[in-house]
């Protein structure tokens, strides 16, 4: 992919020809039958924020995408380029920013970080709002937002926020279990469904959360890690270690196995027929039917990663056709 800096911006162009930015040759590395074809589609790496750790992505079309670091910065994917850095905020509970970001359209996005949530709207980013005040302000871990007028956010804590026409509620209690919650997906307004670290799900209904359903057990140490709904009656739930379920018609089974080694970070589904994972080392995975086909290591993801100590994983998919993966080191990687 060629790449010309104009102003701030990394303007991106052919994924065809180009150099790594790291100077790195370009190679797919691709295994297994049929996984050359998608690693050719791959870009190779544009550094996007060279100062901090990339936390948060969300891409609801392939037009616009939102990235967020562990600085409080935001960066949008518009007209085939990377804007420079906008300051979202640091929140009210200091320390890092680490924002969960989810963006429905191209016009609207919500952030979580600490115990703040913060709005995406016209262009500029709202002031953070303190939401959590329950868990000492360092429970807000993920945030998905199906339209413009609805998100819902889950924390550490075991709770849950929703927000409804501009504003948030207060916290409800997903599970008394005390099991911290993470992550959270929604496919509407009346669907969203939540895991805990202990291996159990919980599904909202518009009003309220049901009951615990067991998808894998404590002594499986399923690490449940990354949630992608695109329908209410499909999701796909992946683990740190490898494994994945896939929830249909209100029924949880045991899927594939995404790998066999690497540390999984996130998954993304925009239908439900298609799935993307990502691993820390710069993996890339593909469900197109129940089973995980390998992509082999993205372009100059080894590279970078050695020489910029940085993991990362954050994937988000616009369709099957349209896909970023974010680096912890700040490189961003387009799927097309």
């Amino acid at each position: 992919m060629a790449l010309v800096v104009v102003g701030a911006a990394v303007v991106l162009g052919s994924c065809s020809s180009a150099t790594p930015t790291n100077g790195t040759a370009a190679s797919t590395n691709a295994t297994g039958a049929g996984t050359s074809s998608i690693a050719a589609k791959w870009s190779n790496p544009v550094r996007i924020d060279p100062d901090a750790a990339l936390s948060g992505l969300s891409c609801p079309s392939s037009s616009f995408c939102m990235a967020a670091d562990n600085a409080g910065s935001a960066f949008t994917y518009a007209n085939q380029r990377w804007s420079s850095p906008a300051l979202v905020g640091s929140g009210s509970s200091g320390g890092d920013f680490d924002a969960a970001v989810s963006c429905p359209t191209t016009s609207f996005c919500a952030a979580v970080s600490g115990s703040d949530a913060f709005t995406y709207s016209s262009g500029s980013w709202s002031s953070g709002e303190a939401i959590d005040t329950l868990s000492g302000g360092s429970g807000l871990v993920d945030v998905s937002c199906p339209t413009i007028s609805f998100c819902m956010a889950v924390g550490e804590g075991n709770e849950a926020w929703t927000y409804s026409s501009g504003s948030w509620s207060s916290a409800v209690q997903v599970t008394a279990s005390g099991a911290d919650i993470a992550p959270v997906s929604c496919a509407s307004p009346t669907f969203c469904i939540a895991l805990d670290e202990s291996g159990d799900a919980y599904t909202y209904s518009g009003n309220s959360w049901s009951a615990p359903a067991q998808i894998a057990s404590p002594e499986e140490n399923p690490s449940l890690i990354s949630l992608s709904c695109p329908s209410p009656s499909f999701c796909v739930a992946v683990g740190e270690n490898g494994p994945s379920w896939t929830y249909s018609a209100g029924t949880w089974s045991k899927g594939a196995n995404v790998t066999g080694s690497g540390t999984i970070r996130s998954v993304s589904c925009p239908t439900t027929s298609f799935c993307m994972a990502a691993d820390m080392t710069g993996d890339a995975y593909v469900s197109t039917g129940g089973s995980w086909s390998t992509a082999g290591q993205l372009p100059g993801a080894a590279a970078a990663k050695a020489s910029h100590g940085g993991g990362g994983g954050q994937v988000s998919c616009a369709s099957a056709s349209f896909c970023v993966l974010l680096g912890a080191n700040g490189d961003a990687w387009i799927y097309s």
